[in-house]
């Protein structure tokens, strides 16, 4: 059996555990998961590095400036796709200062979402995305299926309205494409990063304005991210 039909069997185990504990709401599965989940990421970093895309493949300044840049505004017109025109638009669109401002006020916050954008980026984009190009040999197929699967993997699909989840599926969607043109994991990690941390960010404000007191919320925060796998 090759490697690459070997990522594609395991992906395909960890993908239908994960969508039926989503699904039925349970719990039952998590360690299983989990286990799977770090036998991909282990081998997928294990293939990058063979394939000379990690490490050098990641760090790229051009790259992660425009990726934070781009992945704010792309935030932004996900906001305008689920709420329509909306005061709130504009204020998302003008925080991004705001936003690099709060990113550094908890390193724990900082590197768990980073790590999760990443791993996440190098399991889906990266390998599995590419591995079912060459399989498949039909690129718009394997990034939908890449998009679908990204999306149902993530339990509040299944708690968000139809709106939110077709915003999803289409961020899913571009951020495929943009690692097919550009190869570049750390451009769309990165894009990544951001949309978790801005909707991170947004629960911080809500936080704040009931509790009031910016040390308590950070602190919430962190035990939160940790508790739904680093993505709120």
């Amino acid at each position: 059996m090759s490697i690459k039909v070997s990522f594609i069997l395991v992906f395909s185990i960890y993908l239908f555990l994960e969508f039926f504990q989503n699904l039925i709401q349970t719990q039952k599965f998590a360690r299983p998961i989990k286990v799977i989940q770090s036998f991909l990421l282990a081998g997928s970093v294990f293939y990058l590095v063979i394939q000379q895309v990690l490490p050098r493949g990641l760090f790229s300044v051009q790259g992660w400036i425009f990726g934070l840049l781009l992945g704010h505004i792309l935030y932004t017109l996900g906001f305008f796709i689920t709420v329509g025109f909306h005061p709130i638009i504009k204020i998302q669109l003008l925080s991004l200062l705001k936003l690099i401002h709060f990113s550094f006020l908890s390193p724990v916050i900082l590197g768990r979402t980073f790590t999760v954008a990443l791993s996440e980026e190098i399991i889906y984009r990266a390998v599995i995305q590419s591995v079912l190009i060459e399989t498949l040999r039909n690129v718009p197929l394997a990034i939908l299926i890449v998009a679908v699967a990204f999306t149902l993997v993530h339990e509040h699909i299944f708690q968000n309205h139809r709106r939110q989840n077709i915003e999803f599926l289409l961020f899913s969607v571009i951020i495929g494409i943009f690692y097919y043109i550009t190869n570049d994991l750390g451009f769309v990690t990165i894009i990544h990063f951001i949309r978790n941390m801005e909707s991170i960010y947004l629960e911080f404000q809500e936080k704040n304005i009931e509790i009031k007191d910016t040390n308590k919320c950070l602190d919430e925060l962190e035990k939160m991210l940790f508790q739904t796998g680093g993505v709120l």
